[in-house]
């Protein structure tokens, strides 16, 4: 069983849309490319070479500040549904689809998402100016 944990500081997660690619959505470029970026940091920390790809089990914690989402227009209460987060972050963490130019195109955390066999998340707002998330991966 492998595992892997980082970070990522400073923006959302990306936010998957049922209506559009997150992919193509100009607004969630620096979401995934912050997300995709601790990805392979955390992969080349650990010596990871391949994605995981079976039993594969996802922790997502945001923790996020109310000043953080007034100064991006975000409405502290309604800012993106849980589900939607979680759904980004899997994802962002596959490989982007062939046609789309992306940061670390051939990077890929997660090789198919429907080996995800449980998912822990949670979204803590509070106060302050913070916003970071964490993201935890364990299985093969």
């Amino acid at each position: 069983m492998r595992n892997i944990r980082f970070e990522v500081g400073g923006e959302l997660p990306p936010k998957k849309s049922g209506t559009n690619s997150m992919w193509n959505d100009s607004t969630q470029e620096p979401r995934l490319i912050g997300l995709r970026t601790e990805a392979v940091a955390a992969f080349e920390k650990k010596g990871y070479r391949e994605p995981f790809t079976k039993n594969i089990q996802l922790k997502v914690r945001l923790r996020v500040g109310e000043g953080f989402l007034r100064n991006r227009s975000h409405d502290p209460d309604n800012f993106g549904d849980l589900d939607s987060l979680v759904g980004g972050v899997c994802d962002g963490l596959q490989r982007p689809p062939s046609d789309k130019e992306c940061f670390f195109p051939s990077f890929c955390a997660i090789k198919n998402d429907s080996q995800v066999v449980k998912i822990t998340a949670e979204k803590n707002v509070g106060a302050g100016h913070h916003c970071r998330y964490e993201i935890e991966l364990e299985g093969e």
